[in-house]
Order: structure tokens, then sequence, then C-alpha cells
């Protein structure tokens, strides 16, 4: 039996399953819900008296429950930056077969970026290579071609990435196939919470679930008789749509819907109305909330720095009077947008805070070094690559060591050869004079030590890497330089005074860089043929394997605030909600196409029975529903805000803002 709970957001759909999974005795249930909101899931069910029958989990983790049964859970999965350096590889070994990717150089990233995120979302829609091959046959012109390269290209990646590894892309079509095969959920009652979409495969395994399970529960957050033709449930209508034909399918039955009306999340009428009218089911009628909003504010400020400040001055205020970090949170359309800002202002009032995000691990300063050594050794000692190479603050000088070396170097003109030709360095510090005072002669002895440390071992090292080597060989160089420089050492150092500091979250990532390192290393080897190559073209692997290769933070606090990237969702249990950068273009943000398909091409696609669902239109509906989430996230008060000028000087519109016409601004 299949049932559906239906409710807008803060409904209760979720606390609705809970109390219905605790009332059951005597069955084993599942709780299969996204990854960002496994941890409030799993804490809320720790409360069940029924706790020990009640298993909490995401897709992969289902998948880790179904090998362990049935085998499979020891595999040698291939890392997401692996994949990249062997599409790369294809894409060049194949180059000669190719029509549309044949002129891809061996430095374009961009096109290698594009081909494996659509693998990866071809695989998830359970489309093989041979669909592929197919619309090719059945079409015409540029698209024929794109979609015979992509046949081509993806079954030779397939094979090659099949010989050595097993691809995680993989694992929940794997994972449905030994569901087919077994009656793991016989006697169990599942509960699907929380999802607004689902691939391919995940619906494929919500069959498999359907067909096994005693009881199927699936929340979707929508009331389909208001809301089915709104275009902010675009997706999760077209979601009810495919689970619909899934049950019928498996010939299951369908009880009656449950379709919940009352805010139960929110703790007064404004909150709840706004839930239930922000993007009303009849676009010609338009709600009104008749009596003057107290927990509903717009706030404008002249740009997104002064944007920063109200926000915090307005948290640091509620604080003060009794306030929880944890009750207060902010959300932007994209933290990258604020990063810098929002960060550095919260530091300046001494709010601790969790910014939902990770870390580009090539913004880190030891990466940054590894990078410019890399360029040296390509380009040339070119006098600006070196002052960079030097101010990574990891070639083994000071601070005031770095300021003297690049006035000496920029105030004589020194570049190429002779930052480490065999002839000292005998200008005067001071520039054109007389004789050389005692000062500038010891300055001169200073310069010629500093050029021995930072100089002479990137010299080395070029020489080393200079020619064409193995992958391997590119990757025990750039290890054994990055020791030889004390790199290890420089960032335990950095961690520790990081969180001597307070700065937890920084010494945390720190502490992990050299094994993250470690583990790209690892990664280029083991995706690499034999193939030799120069440093060039070892540097964009690296960079290739870097671009997928980031740093996860976990909160480091039980109370703080945390900061929240709306597309990614999953919100926890806050009564503050501050939405920032509510602009036309910003939040929701400007759709474009994603460049790899146009939409009819992706209409092609599906006349041969492959599904590509990010349209521009379902994009830009996606769009309004985050804004709608983040909207309703609060149990108590909202913030809506602004900047009137954007970094560059331009004038915002406050797109977003016109829904709460009714609601009055304070600057």
């Amino acid at each position: 039996m299949v049932n559906f709970i239906y409710g807008r957001t803060g409904s209760g759909k979720s606390e609705y399953i809970f109390e219905n999974a605790a009332k059951t005795c005597g069955k084993h249930i599942f709780v299969l819900v996204p990854d960002r909101a496994a941890v409030l899931a799993e804490t809320r069910f720790a409360t069940s008296p029924n706790a020990g029958d009640i298993d909490v989990v995401t897709f992969r983790r289902l998948c880790n429950f179904v090998f362990r049964r049935y085998g499979g859970i020891c595999e040698n999965y291939i890392s997401r930056g692996a994949k990249k350096v062997m599409m790369h590889n294809t894409v060049r070994a194949l180059s000669d077969f190719l029509s549309s990717y044949k002129d891809v150089s061996a430095g374009d990233t961009s096109a290698t970026e594009k081909l494996l995120s659509m693998r990866t979302e071809l695989a998830r829609s359970c489309a093989s290579p041979a669909r592929l091959e197919l619309a090719a046959q059945k079409s015409d012109g540029e698209a024929a071609k794109k979609f015979a390269d992509m046949a081509l290209l993806f079954t030779a990646f397939d094979a090659e990435v099949g010989a050595r590894f097993s691809d995680p892309d993989g694992m929940i079509a794997k994972m449905n196939t030994l569901l087919a095969a077994n009656d793991f959920f016989r006697g169990c009652d599942v509960y699907i919470d929380s999802f607004a979409s689902f691939s391919g495969e995940q619906l494929e395994t919500v069959k498999q679930i359907i067909k096994g399970a005693d009881n199927v529960y699936i929340t979707l957050p929508f009331v389909p008789r208001e809301d089915a033709h709104t275009p902010c449930f675009f997706g999760v209508n077209d979601t009810r749509t495919r689970l619909l034909a899934a049950v019928n399918d498996t010939g299951a039955q369908i009880s009656e819907e449950t379709v919940l009306l009352d805010g139960r999340r929110f703790e007064n009428e404004e909150l709840s109305f706004l839930s239930r009218n922000l993007f009303p089911g009849n676009a010609n009628v338009k709600a009104v909330f008749e009596k003057e909003p107290e927990h509903i504010h717009a706030l404008y400020a002249a740009n997104a720095f002064a944007e920063s400040e109200a926000v915090c001055l307005d948290i640091a205020r509620r604080v003060r009077g009794g306030a929880r970090y944890r009750d207060l949170s902010v959300i932007v359309r994209d933290t990258g947008s604020y990063a810098g800002i929002i960060d550095a202002v919260m530091k300046k009032y001494g709010i601790p805070y969790f910014i939902s995000s990770r870390t580009d691990i090539a913004q880190r300063a030891f990466i940054k070094f590894l990078l410019c050594a890399l360029a040296v050794c390509e380009r040339g000692f070119g006098r600006e690559l070196v002052i960079s190479y030097i101010k990574t603050d990891f070639a083994g000088i000071s601070p005031d060591e770095i300021n003297l070396f690049e006035n000496y170097v920029r105030k004589w003109n020194i570049t190429g050869a002779r930052f480490y030709d065999e002839y000292e360095w005998n200008m005067d510090p001071e520039g054109f004079r007389g004789e050389m005072s005692e000062q500038s002669a010891n300055t001169l002895l200073l310069l010629s030590d500093i050029r021995k440390r930072a100089i002479k071992p990137l010299r080395a090292f070029c020489e080393d890497i200079s020619g064409k080597h193995s992958v391997r060989y590119f990757c025990e160089k750039l290890y054994n330089f990055a020791v030889s420089m004390g790199a290890p050492e420089k960032i335990d150092a950095d961690a520790r005074a990081a969180a001597e500091r307070g700065e937890k979250a920084l010494s945390l990532e720190l502490s992990q860089l050299f094994s993250v390192f470690c583990d790209v290393l690892d990664a280029l080897v083991s995706a690499s043929v034999e193939a030799e190559v120069n440093a060039a073209e070892f540097t964009s692997l690296f960079r290739l394997v870097l671009s997928e290769t980031d740093i996860g933070k976990i909160p480091t606090s039980l109370d703080e605030v945390t900061v929240y990237d709306a597309s990614a969702g999953g919100y926890g249990e806050f009564e503050v909600a501050y939405i920032m950068g509510a602009c036309e273009g910003a939040f929701p943000a400007s759709v474009a196409d994603d460049g790899l398909f146009s939409d009819k091409e992706k209409e092609m696609l599906a006349s041969s029975g492959i599904e590509i669902t990010s349209t521009v239109e379902r994009r830009i509906c996606d769009e309004l529903y985050y804004f709608y989430c983040a909207a309703c996230a609060p149990s108590k008060e909202l913030y809506i805000t602004y900047p009137i000028y954007d970094r560059s000087g331009k004038k915002e519109i406050p797109r977003a803002y016109k829904h709460y016409a009714d609601v009055s601004e304070d600057a």
C-alpha cells in the first residue's frame, strides 16, 4: 500500500510520519531522506519509543545496507577527480574520431567538465551510451554529430573506468539490481520524506521499495489540487506524476491521500499565511494579509557590506536579549557571493557562525604555492611569477624578507635567469648613488641568503621536471618538493595558530590540507596511463583534479549562526531567518542554458528515451521554489534584505521583494 502525504513547507509532513512511525510496533522501519536532512531526522527518530526498529537512511546509506547483506561493499570506487582525468585522456585519445569535440585542446578543461557532468546525469537517468547512439541515428545536423561523439566517448570512458574501478555513479543502479533479485524490504514499512525530486535511478529504487515493502509513505511539499499549475511547484508536480507512474508500473494500491493544510511549524499567523500564499495556485488571485505584519520585515542597505552589518547588528541585539545563536540563520542564494563579507562582519561582532558550504582547496596558500611553482617551471622565471611564488608564505622566507626581496627585484628589474644564475647580486639596494654603505652591503648579504633559500630549491625542482615524464614521476617530484620546503610542518603550525585564535573551523580545514593534497596525487596516479606529459600538461591535470577536490566542514559549536546556501536546502530548525540579496537575478537567480544541450536537443533525446530534466524552464521554476523554501524556513520571524547597489555600483532591482509590497521597508 502506497500512502501520499501532501502539504506545503511547514505543514508538518515530517512530524506526521514521525508520529505514525512511532506508533508502529513489531516492524522494521526505514526512513529515506536526502543527505542534508539525515542528521535532523536521526535526532528526531532517536527519541521514538521504537527507535531500535528504525533506520534513517539516505540513498547512499541504503546502498551500504544492501551491499552488506548481498555483497558489493568492498569496491575500488573511483574519485570524481580521477574520473575527470580519465575523461580528459579519453577525449584526447579519440580526438581523430570525433566531430564536435575533435578540436578540444590539451589545456581545455571546461569541455571535460561538461562531458563528465553529462555522463553523470545520463547515468542517474539510467541512460546508456547505446541510447545516445540511437538518438544520433534519429537526428541530423550538429545534434547528430554531438550525440554520436558522446556515445563514442562515453562507451570508451565506461570501458576504461570499468577495467580498473567501480564507478560511484553506478552504485544505485547496482543496488537496484540486487533489490530486484531479493526481498530486502519484505515485512518493512518505508517512509520517504523531504524529497522534491528524484533522478531516474532513484525513482527505480522507489519502485523496488514499493514492490517489496508492506507500506510505503511518501511526502511531497505541495498541495496538488491547489499548486499543480503553479510555476514554483512545477518540479514537485512533475515528481508526483513520475511517482504515480511508478506506482502504476508496480501494480500497487494507493490509499486515500493525506493533505496537511495547517502550518504546524509557524508560531504566528503571518508566516503561516505566507507559506500558503507566497506563490498562490491561482495567479489571478492575490491574497492580502489584512493586519499590519509584525513578524515579516523588509530591509534595504546601500550595498552587501551594509546589508551584512544590518543583519549582524540585529543578531547581536537578539542575543543580548536572550536569544541563542542556533535559533538564528542566514540564507543566501549562493554563499560564494557573500564570501569575505558576511563572515568578516560576523567576526567583527564576535558572532560564532558556520557557513554551509565546502572550501575550494585551490584557494589555500599551500596549493597556490604549488601552482605558482609549477607555473614558474612551465613559463620560466618571470618576475611576477616569482614574486607570486614567494608571497604564498611557503617559500621559506619571512614576511619582512619577502618585502625586501620584492623591492630589490623590482628596483633592479631582475627577471629570468638573473634569479638563479651563478652571478651574485651586487647592485646597491638603495639605487644609483656613490659608494655603497655598510648597511647596503649587509642588505646584499641578506638578499643573497634569501635568494639561496627561496630560489635554489625552486630551480632544482624545475630542472627535475623539465621535459616529458610519467604522471607518477611528476607526482613524486611535487610531493618531495613540498616536503623539502617544510610544508607539512608549516601547515600544522598554521592549524595550531588558528586554533589558538579561536578559529576552529579554519584549524580543522588546515589539519586536513596536506592529507587532501596526497589524495589528489593518488587520484592523478590511479587515473593516468603511462603516457608521458610535460609540465604544462601535468599542471592542467593537477588543476583538473583540484577543481573536484574540496574540504568538507562541520559545525564546531552547538550554538552558532548557520549561513545556508538556498539551492542546497536541508534547513534545520530555527526561529528567525535573514534572507539576504533578494534582488533581480540574484535570488531567485537568473537562469541561462547550461551550455551542453539546448532545450531542442533535450527534446530530441527524450524521443529516444533519454530524459534530461534540467531544462531552462525547469531551472527557472526551481529558483522560485528555492526562494519559497527559504521564506518558509523560520518558525517565528522573517527578514528579507537586499542591497541597493551591487559591488560595481550598479543599482539593484528587488525582484523577490515585490511579493512583500504591503510590508514596510526599513533602511
